[in-house]
């Protein structure tokens, strides 16, 4: 061109089918807009790319983010359904359980009843006898001994009347309970051990506690279970050391913690103790560190449902081979 820049010149000839050429078609095309156009393509082509590129990523994000939420909601869904079997097993558990201990229940009292009416019948043939034996003037010996026996018999006959109703307790009969009491009247029930073992009974009973609204035999059932386990330990103790000096120590008291308030039952025995990888598991049903047929293994289990219709709850400390210590601690102005 005349401004200088370049250009395609292209040539094309006119012919007919048959024949030389009639003429010629000359086009004269600028390098520059060829240029221009092929830049313009180019840029069209480009912002394609980009906005294709952009459509994909878009895209791919969304299917990412919908399968992160989609992984995340089945594994609460797992989450659930795990945590849906454990409840089920725990409560089918506590259904086998509390059948258990109620079939234990019935079985234990009746066995009570029957041990009660021989005991009875038993009962008012020494009175009789006593009474004909006044009326014959028998020796004062004989009279003796059979006080004796009475004495002894009526021991038993309180020791079945105390596990009746430990076993056999009205729901919803609620007192203000002296405690202190409540523990005297239960050691009552186990003197007949104390004296046959020689066991020595030392008390630490504080007279300052208030009373606590529960059921009686509640706590009656809670520490005869804790001494006789205490008076098992001691018995098993002295079969392997004879010369062991076999020591009881019950006690009471006031704690404060925080706003709360607490009164404590305890009962502290020198028997075997209780090994330390026992201690996790002393509350299992059924679970027992008593040779077979010495123990059930459901007496603390027991005492540790009835507490905790108090929001309460019993602690254990324990040296293997020396001591335990047995804790009951209730809240005042717990309603069950």
């Amino acid at each position: 061109f005349e401004d200088g820049t370049g250009y395609w010149e292209v040539w094309a000839p006119i012919r007919p089918k048959k024949g030389p050429a009639l003429g010629a078609v000359r086009m004269e095309v600028s390098l520059q807009a060829a240029a221009s156009l092929g830049n313009a393509v180019w840029k069209i082509m480009a912002v394609a790319g980009l906005a294709t590129i952009t459509c994909l990523i878009l895209v791919l994000s969304y299917f990412l983010r919908r399968t992160i939420q989609n992984d995340r909601k089945l594994r609460l869904t797992e989450n659930e359904n795990v945590n849906l079997s454990a409840q089920l097993r725990d409560a089918e558990r506590q259904l086998v359980m509390k059948e258990k201990l109620a079939v234990m229940g019935q079985l234990t009292a009746s066995f009570a009843h029957e041990i009660g009416t021989p005991l009875n019948a038993m009962g008012g043939h020494l009175d009789l006898l006593r009474g004909d034996l006044v009326k014959e003037g028998a020796k004062e010996s004989w009279m003796r001994r059979l006080d004796i026996l009475r004495d002894q018999l009526q021991k038993i006959e309180n020791i079945v009347k105390g596990f009746l109703q430990s076993t056999a307790k009205p729901v919803t009969q609620f007192q203000l309970l002296d405690l202190n009491k409540v523990m005297d009247k239960t050691l009552q029930i186990v003197s007949p051990r104390l004296d046959a073992m020689g066991v020595r009974l030392d008390k630490s009973l504080d007279n300052r506690l208030g009373p606590v609204r529960a059921v009686p035999l509640d706590v009656e059932q809670v520490l005869l279970n804790l001494l006789n386990n205490s008076l098992d330990s001691l018995q098993s103790k002295r079969r392997a050391m004879p010369a062991h000096a076999s020591r009881l120590e019950v006690f009471s008291r006031y704690r404060r913690e925080g706003l709360a308030e607490w009164v404590e039952l305890g009962v502290l025995d020198t028997g075997t103790g209780i090994p330390r990888k026992d201690l996790e598991r002393v509350f299992e049903p059924f679970y027992t560190t008593k040779a077979v047929g010495e123990g059930t293994g459901l007496g603390l289990t027991i005492c540790r449902e009835i507490l905790e219709k108090y929001q309460g709850r019993l602690e254990i400390e324990s040296k293997e081979g020396a001591w335990t210590k047995v804790t009951l601690r209730m809240p005042y102005g717990a309603n069950a």
